[in-house]
């Protein structure tokens, strides 16, 4: 094992330290340079921390040589191990776990490919004696330095996604030009990017213009940009390529994997209809939102501190109504009548409950969680999600123990109302003295924050969404782009295809909770989104949108509504862990458990990736806290989009207020044209008149051999992999204009945000 301070047992110490003969001789833990005095005082010592475990003697031993080895080899590089390096060490050190023919060896391997994971992240390591220290990367003084640091944090998981076999196979295909769907012309990937020549020219031409007016009709008629919204199997007209291939090609030259999220998704290109193709100035895509997020929930309303302060300042008969009906809607959503003829609860303790009935409830999801993580299998439940068996799914293991949990809490909810006379007899008697004395109560106030959490599992998922991709590819970038597609996120155009694209689909978890469909409106009204820095993003910076410039019938000349960004927050996430990882830890937790609290089944609790880290974690006594944060707070942003958005997330009105209504006669791409329009009245044309722009849009140029930023940057084949496909892309490459090497370099400008997963806060 090993150790988080006090004494140490020598004796259990050397019989840890025993290894096996074949094992590569390191320098003995004596031999190691203690802490550097800038890193064991002062505010850097409480930085450091123990990697402590529950190891068996021999696996712990293996793991301590494997990391002091890793710490010699961050220290001879400065703190920064080639990736080449680390490769080599993990795949060693693997190979050595194997070897050791212990029961146990999968908790080494798991250790091993962790700490390796961490040292491309820019961790640093120490050994001390018995004792592994790591500390997370620190914070650089310098903005520039800290952005780097992040950027080529980030970098190693997509480099490692883009060596997979199957990747580079698709980035080929898309790469070579042939006759695709129905079209018999050949075409290729790069028969969707934009040669940056040919736009600079256009642009120079409008800067030269005697006349302004004149020269900003050039530069409107040369960028003609409009929405395309990605469905399944749908090509496009003018290439045969394959809607979901081209998002995804060019979703690859962003500096972070591209992972899929559970939940309801929308995937947008945004094109040119001034460039041959209608090429792509860039990609979005809105994600189902992060449903823990501390600062956006206190902001919403859905924080039990600050509905409380709004309800205790003006307590009103609506809101004490709006309080009952949330209660009664959520205890009429859950199916019970498997319940009542099982005798668990009777219609009686359903309308009058008790601690009692509470109290079995929970023992009956304890009892059905426990038999669903034995017998739970990912194919036992995606079928029946896929085919809306909800009958089925509503007496599953997974789902009655959800039923019970729900259903329990609900009902210790009713008990405190009913407990202090908040019912609605009592309201209408009594009126708002009745509120009033019940918010007096503490353990009223207790319950409305649980009741609120409810509310917002009703709407999270439902009329919010997160922006998990935005940004313009090259050479739009140059000019701001992805200003341009963050603001159309916010057009009616987004609120109306998300609207028709879900208003008829099921909600997965709520109907399997009641055993039959469950459709709630999807109405949009929030849009949120986070940087990959703490001080913001400049891509959303000083988005601000006055109503009247694109609704014609504005009822206030000075409302304006935009990108606002919130206060900062300890991020913690999970792009740190690579896949390698992910998959040590699953074979690990197999062989631990007869069964799993995880099984990455949709419904069996928020951010799952996360919840299986943490339970491999915390068996083999690792600080989970400490591992799972990713070392840097990041920047939130929300955009509302209805005025009465708040009350709409409070379950308080259905209806929303939009900022533009989508049910307006006039046709919504309108209003996507006024924000295209304001976009190059704010930005574009300034931009288009200066030298050093056209010189950077200049450089992505399609003419052989072709240097274009939107190219997906290959990472370098590694040993063992298929040589064939190497051979293949290296001949079908040269058959069209591609990128010749040159790294793909993002403007600190309109840098594209991150996915999701990679910037989740607070998990």
């Amino acid at each position: 094992m090993f150790f988080c301070g006090g004494s140490i047992d020598k004796t259990e110490t050397s019989t840890c330290m025993t290894l096996q003969h074949n094992k590569p001789t390191v320098p003995s833990l004596d031999a190691m340079h203690p802490l550097s005095p800038s890193l064991a005082c002062g505010e850097h010592q409480s930085a450091w921390f123990v990697l402590s475990n529950n190891l068996a003697p021999l696996e712990a031993s293996l793991v301590l040589q494997a990391c002091a080895e890793l710490a010699v080899l961050n220290n001879q590089n400065d703190f920064t191990i080639p990736s080449s390096e680390l490769k080599r060490w993990r795949s060693t050190w693997s190979r050595h776990a194997d070897e050791s023919k212990s029961p146990t060896y999968q908790a080494a391997k798991v250790a091993i490919s962790l700490v390796a994971d961490l040292m491309n992240q820019g961790w640093l390591i120490r050994c001390e004696e018995e004792t592994i220290y790591l500390c997370q990367p620190r914070a650089s003084q310098s903005r520039e330095e800290e952005q780097e640091r992040i950027r080529r944090a980030l970098a190693v998981a997509r480099d490692e996604q883009l060596e997979s076999q199957a990747v580079r196979e698709f980035l080929a295909d898309m790469e070579k030009p042939r006759p695709r769907g129905q079209c018999t012309k050949a075409h290729s990937i790069f028969s969707l990017m934009r040669d940056g020549e040919e736009l600079a020219l256009s642009l120079k031409n409008a800067a030269h213009s005697d006349d302004e007016k004149r020269g900003e009709d050039v530069v409107r008629r040369c960028i003609k940009p409009y929405l395309q919204f990605v469905k399944a199997k749908e090509c496009c007209p003018h290439t045969g390529l394959k809607l979901t291939d081209i998002w995804r090609y060019f979703r690859y030259t962003w500096l972070t994997p591209s992972r899929s999220t559970p939940g309801r998704s929308m995937m947008i290109l945004v094109r040119d209809a001034a460039a041959p193709n209608h090429a792509v100035i860039g990609i979005a895509a809105l994600s189902s939102s992060i449903v823990q997020q501390g600062e956006r929930d206190s902001w919403i309303g859905w924080e039990r501190a600050s509905l409380l302060k709004q309800l205790c300042k003006s307590p009103q008969l609506k809101d004490a109504f709006w309080l009952l009906q949330s209660l009664e809607e959520a205890i009429c959503d859950i199916f019970w009548d498997d319940f009542k003829s099982e005798g668990v609860l009777s219609p009686e303790e359903r309308e009058e409950p008790n601690e009692v009935v509470v109290k079995r409830l929970k023992e009956l999801s304890i009892k059905e969680r426990q038999l669903h993580q034995q017998r739970a299998l990912t194919t036992q439940y995606r079928p029946q999600q896929g085919k809306e068996d909800w009958e089925t799914l509503v007496g599953s293991p997974l789902y009655r123990s959800k039923r019970a949990d729900a259903l329990g809490k609900l009902l210790h909810i009713r008990a405190v109302f009913n407990r202090v006379g908040f019912t609605n007899e009592g309201l209408e008697t009594g009126g708002t003295e009745v509120f009033i004395n019940a918010l007096d109560s503490g353990a009223f106030r207790e319950v409305v924050g649980r009741l609120v959490r409810h509310v917002k599992s009703r709407r999270v998922g439902i009329n919010m969404m997160d922006i998990s991709v935005a940004g313009a590819i090259a050479p739009y970038n140059a000019l701001l782009g992805g200003k341009m597609v963050s603001m159309l996120l916010t057009s009616p155009e987004v609120q109306k295809a998300y609207y028709e694209r879900y208003h008829e689909a099921s909600s997965v978890i709520a109907s399997a909770m009641k055993g039959q469909p469950v459709t709630r409106e999807p109405h949009l009204v929030l849009l949120c989104t986070t940087g990959l820095f703490s001080h913001g993003s400049s891509q959303y910076n000083r988005i601000k949108i006055r109503v009247a410039d694109v609704a014609e019938a504005a009822p206030d000349d000075r409302e304006t509504y935009g990108y606002h960004q919130l206060q900062h927050s300890t991020t913690y996430g999970t792009f740190h862990f690579s896949d390698a990882t992910l998959q040590e830890m699953q074979i690990y937790l197999e062989q631990h458990f007869e069964g799993s609290e995880v099984h990455g089944i949709f419904g069996e609790g928020v951010n799952p990736k996360m919840r299986k880290i943490r339970e491999a974690l915390d068996l083999l006594g690792f600080p989970d806290d400490q591992l799972l944060q990713s070392g840097s707070p990041r920047s939130l942003y929300v955009v509302p989009l209805a005025r009465n958005f708040r009350r709409i997330l409070l379950g308080q009105e259905s209806r929303p207020d939009y900022f533009f209504p989508h049910e307006a006669n006039e046709p919504v791409s309108k209003a996507t044209q006024h924000l295209v329009e304001l976009w190059r009245t704010r930005w574009l044309f300034k931009r288009a008149k200066l030298s050093e722009v056209q010189k950077d849009v200049e450089r992505h140029s399609l003419k052989y051999p072709a240097s274009h930023g939107a190219t997906v940057k290959r990472a370098p084949l590694t040993e063992g992999q298929d040589v064939l496909l190497a051979l293949v892309t290296q001949a079908v490459l040269p058959l069209f204009d591609i990128h010749d090497g040159t790294p793909c370099e993002e403007e600190s400008y309109d840098y594209p945000l991150v996915d999701v997963d990679a910037a989740a806060i607070n998990g």
